[in-house]
């Protein structure tokens, strides 16, 4: 009992991201020329934009609203958001072969599209960071361990840009949610902000603030409490 109260967050989150898998991918269509409806292939890169932004979104809350909770989950939240985008293009490859497309076709379109090739960059970016999140590669790699691991930022980046060129590329018909490409900005303006405040003026000045108005409601509770006691 002790242990599923200590891990129940956890658990939680796995079973979360295990539903969104399953009721996602057997849903919809991968059919390429159909072109309305319920798309899993997008659907699952959006999940993997949401588990990275909430990933990367951990550490400030912890910084500024002390939601030491949380930490333990940044890293799974990182590993699902890897294993989105992993199944995202697994999908699409499945789709092309489903239409009849040939792997020289595939491969063609890997290197000629740069929204895929951005992509690819960015999955490949989680990749590395999904083989050393465990405790011997920081050993191993020590110092460069936090070097390795902000190139989150620079995967976070690169995937948003890969979304919202495929979702504005008129010639492809890859949209088939026509709020997606609203929804794809959104994101990319929190990405922005979550990055911002990251920044080591920002980060000091918010922090400033924080402990001011802690210290407000500090002295203002310490007075409340002489006023009752007098």
């Amino acid at each position: 009992m002790k242990g599923l109260r200590k891990h129940g967050r956890l658990i939680a989150l796995h079973g979360i991201a295990l539903t969104i898998t399953i009721y996602t991918l057997t849903q919809g269509t991968v059919n390429v020329f159909y072109t309305s409806g319920f798309d899993p292939g997008l659907e699952m890169g959006k999940w993997a934009i949401r588990f990275l932004l909430l990933c990367l979104a951990v550490t400030p809350a912890n910084t500024y609203l002390h939601w030491r909770w949380a930490i333990p989950l940044r890293k799974w939240l990182g590993l699902w958001a890897f294993a989105f985008a992993l199944i995202h293009l697994g999908v699409y490859l499945y789709a092309g072969v489903l239409n009849h497309r040939t792997w020289a076709d595939t491969l063609r379109m890997i290197t000629t599209q740069s929204y895929i090739v951005l992509g690819l960059v960015g999955l490949l970016i989680l990749l590395a960071l999904a083989l050393t999140s465990h405790r011997l590669a920081m050993r191993l790699l020590k110092k460069n361990w936090k070097r390795l691991h902000r190139l989150v930022y620079g995967a976070g980046g690169l995937i948003a840009v890969h979304a919202l060129m495929a979702t504005t590329r008129s010639k492809l018909v890859l949209v088939r949610d026509p709020d997606a490409v609203i929804e794809l900005w959104a994101y990319a303006i929190i990405l922005a902000l979550l990055l911002v405040i990251r920044l080591p003026p920002v980060k000091r000045l918010l922090r400033d603030r924080a402990m001011g108005m802690t210290g407000r409601v500090t002295q203002s509770n310490g007075k409340g409490v002489r006023d009752l006691a007098r």
